[in-house]
Formats: structure tokens, sequence, C-alpha cells
């Protein structure tokens, strides 16, 4: 998340506070949120609350974004060898040997629970409540089967 000025995070923490939020906002920055600001005076209210946010070497917008898009590059792209090939899973975009994919919402959770499982097989119980619907084997089906549809080889998901 970027922020470009102190007033900016000021509002965001009085919001948080307001809405009995702040402790899981604050965790949430510490543990899996990437803080990012324009420079030292609109970090100084991250900073103030434990949060230890990237900030450019120059104090510009074009800085910021280049640092936010570095970063993106090196942390937020998973990359997995499987029996498929190469998977490369940047934001919505699967890329299955260098073919890009686009995913409907639930094959891409599917998609990223596979690919954090590294290899362990998941139980069929924690995907259909990954998909959170109360249970319903048949939408699992249904997404493994979009999913399958999806990839150049649908075998690479196993039953």
């Amino acid at each position: 998340m970027t922020f470009t000025s102190a007033p900016a995070v000021d509002a965001l923490w009085s919001t948080a506070h307001e809405t009995g939020r702040y402790e899981a906002l604050v965790e949430s920055f510490r543990t899996s949120v990437v803080a990012a600001a324009v420079g030292p005076v609109t970090a100084k209210p991250l900073l103030d609350a434990g949060i230890t946010p990237l900030v450019p070497e120059r104090f510009r917008m074009g800085a910021l974004i280049r640092l936010g898009c570095e970063h993106l590059e090196r942390t937020g792209v998973r990359r997995v060898h499987s029996q498929a090939g190469e998977l490369e899973l940047r934001g919505r975009a699967l890329r299955v040997n260098g073919v890009r994919l686009e995913l409907a919402p639930a094959p891409l959770l599917v998609v990223r629970a596979v690919m954090e499982a590294a290899g362990s097989v998941l139980p069929r119980e924690s995907l259909v409540r990954l998909l959170d619907q109360g249970g319903a084997g048949h939408a699992l089906d249904m997404t493994v089967s979009r999913l399958r549809a999806a990839l150049p080889d649908g075998a690479a998901i196993s039953r």
C-alpha cells in the first residue's frame, strides 16, 4: 500500500481506530501487507506504529512506483516446477511454460493453495473450505473442472 503524505497515514489510522480495526490493520502491515512511503515525513507515522515501510532514495512519486514494482518483482511472484512445467503466478495471471492464462477468482484460489502447498497433498475438505461454499463439494468439483480446462495440460491437476 503506497502512501504519499503523512495525513493519509493518519486518516487511515483514525478510521481504523473508529472501526475497532487498528490492531488488526497494524498486524497486517507487520505480516502480509507492504507499506511504501514517498519520503521520511510520510514514513514517520508508519514507523511510530512499528511498521518499516519501503522508502525510495529520491522522494518522488516515480521513484516510489519504481520501488514498489521492484519489490513486487522480487517478492510477489510465485514460481513452482510441476509435472505440467514451470508455473509462475503474478497477481491474477498464471503462466504455464511461458503461456499466460487469466484465471477466475475460484480457480485462482485453488492454484494459490496448490502452489503454497509445495508438493504436499491438500485434503479435499480444506479446498472446499477455501472456496467458502458451506461445505459444497460440487463448487470445488466445478472449480477444478474449469481450472483443468484452462490449463494447457489439464492432467497437471490430479484427482
